[in-house]
This record gives structure tokens, sequence and C-alpha cells, in this order.
């Protein structure tokens, strides 16, 4: 108000014409209150238009991603009650050859049991794999025969994929063991920590060693030769005893000969201003040996010998 009165002084208008100028200002501003008042309103209303717009997309991209599931588990089940009852039919897993199913070419073959979740995921695909080689399965099938033995998580990932991967063992194989952390590192640990389990023989445990080693060099593209497989061991050994940030910076680059770890290695320690036998880790200091105490009542009767 006083701002108005000041304003109609500064025009030199007199009481009756002040009290319109000061009406009108008033009025005016009204006006444009209320039009910014209705402006934020719909801007507000549209904002909560569009969030709903996309939360009813989200919805419904939710929706539709449940009912493909649920078709991709719906498909499976019936694929697999249809291969449970051609088992049931014969007995025994068919005898796949040539892309022709044959239940008398051998004889009763003996059943390989489910997936039992927990169970190692890894000795199971190579017992399948035996399994399946032996009976001379044709490898096109292996992936629908393997989908009818699954369980739990190894089951999730089969349905999860994608029809034209499905039918590949490879891509199966490869899609459980990453879901069960089955990886290059994974393989190496198991290698460097497995223990003998309860009631294994000593060629048992030399056979899953073995077959851990042979993953992590498969995994790693390592070169299945005498150089390749020292290559292997000598990274990995560097890599547990340079320091941690640099083990970290060549484990993302995942350098593929020494050669390109020594370069990695050397361009990381000058762009950080280190040393290799720098870390992060404290280093082990010895405790200082206590003085040696000659004690004469300790000496054998014998010269030169102690007790």
């Amino acid at each position: 108000m006083e701002g108005l009165i000041s304003q109609a002084k500064q025009l030199g208008l007199e009481r009756e014409e002040m009290l319109k100028f000061i009406e009108k200002q008033q009025a005016f501003e009204r006006e444009e209150r209320a039009r910014e008042r209705d402006a934020k309103r719909e801007a507000e209303e549209r904002d909560k238009e569009a969030q709903r717009q996309a939360e009813e997309r989200e919805k419904e991209a939710q929706r539709q991603a449940e009912k493909e599931e649920n078709e991709a588990k719906r498909r499976h089940e019936l694929d697999m009650e249809t291969l449970k009852l051609k088992q049931a039919e014969h007995g025994y897993f068919p005898d796949v050859k040539d892309g022709i199913t044959n239940g008398s070419s051998k004889g009763k073959q003996p059943r390989l049991p489910s997936y039992v979740e927990g169970d190692e995921i890894d000795s199971y695909l190579l017992r399948f794999e035996r399994f399946a080689r032996a009976n001379q399965w044709d490898q096109d099938r292996w992936a629908s025969n393997l989908s009818a033995l699954l369980t739990g998580k190894a089951l999730d990932v089969y349905t999860r994929l994608s029809d034209e991967h499905a039918q590949d063992y490879e891509k199966v194989k490869e899609a459980i063991l990453r879901r069960y952390d089955l990886t290059e590192d994974g393989f190496r640990k198991k290698y460097r920590s497995e223990l003998p389990q309860d009631g294994e023989a000593p060629d048992q445990y030399i056979t899953r060693l073995g077959s851990y080693l042979d993953r992590w060099i498969e995994l790693s593209e390592t070169a299945r030769t005498f150089d390749g497989v020292c290559q292997m061991f000598l990274m990995e050994q560097f890599l547990n005893s340079c320091p941690p940030d640099l083990a970290i910076f060549l484990r993302e680059r995942k350098p593929t000969s020494l050669e390109e770890l020594g370069t990695l290695s050397e361009q990381y320690l000058i762009a950080h201003g280190k040393s290799l036998s720098t870390s992060s880790r404290p280093k082990y200091s010895p405790r200082p040996s206590a003085p040696r105490q000659t004690n004469t009542s300790l000496r054998s009767k014998t010269p030169g010998k102690r007790l």
C-alpha cells in the first residue's frame, strides 16, 4: 500500500485520482497473483499427470515382462512334461543319435538324477557331459535334455533364455555358470582353496581339481601349451604380490600377455608416483628377539654340545 501511495504522489495525483489508482493497481496485482496460482496449479497437475502416465507405463511394462516370463515358464513346463513322458515310456533317457530318438538300440541305460540345488553345479555339468558322450547323444539335444534335470536357480536361468539360446548347450552352460559366479576368477579360487570332501578318494579329488584348472584355463583364454600355462601362473603370482590398487587396475583391464602386464603396470606406477614395492597393506615387522642367555647349568658334560 505504501508503495502505491508513493507512486501516486510521484505522479502528482490528487486524493480521488490517487484512490482510483491504488484500487486499480491492487486489482491488477490480485489478478496477477491469481494467474500465478492458476499457472502453478496447472503445472502441478501436468507434473502429476506425467508422473501418473510414467507409473502406468512402468506397470504395463512390468505386467508385460511377467506375462512373457510366465509364458516362457509355461512352455518350458510343457516341454518338460513331454520329455518326462518320453522318458517314462522308455524307462531311461533316450539314446539320441543323428537327431532321432532310439530307445532300443542299446537297451536300458541308467537314469541321470536331477540337479539338486546346493550341489556343485560345475561338477554336475561335467557329469552330464560325460553321460551324454557315453550315450552318444547328438549335441544339439544336450540343452533340452539338460533342462529336464534342472531345478532352483539353474532352472530359472534356463527359462529366462531366448528360444535360440535355450537350444544351444554352450549358451545354457555359460549362463548357468555365470549365475552361480563360476567365472575365471571363481574357478581359480576353487582350484587354490578347495579341500577334499568327506569320502572323496585321492583320484576323485585330483580329477575335481583338474576340472577346476581346466575351466580356469578355458575361461582365461589361455593357450593350452607349456608356455601358455606358465604365463597364466606368472600373471596370477604377480597380481597376488603387487600392491592391491595396482592389482585392481590390472584385473579391470585383463592383460593377455606378460608384456602387456608389464607395460600397464609401469604406466600405472609412473602416473601415481609409486613403486612396485609400495603397498597399502601393513608390512610385517618381526618382533626383536630377546638376547640369548647363557646358562652354564644347561651345558652338557660333553664339551661343545648342549642339551
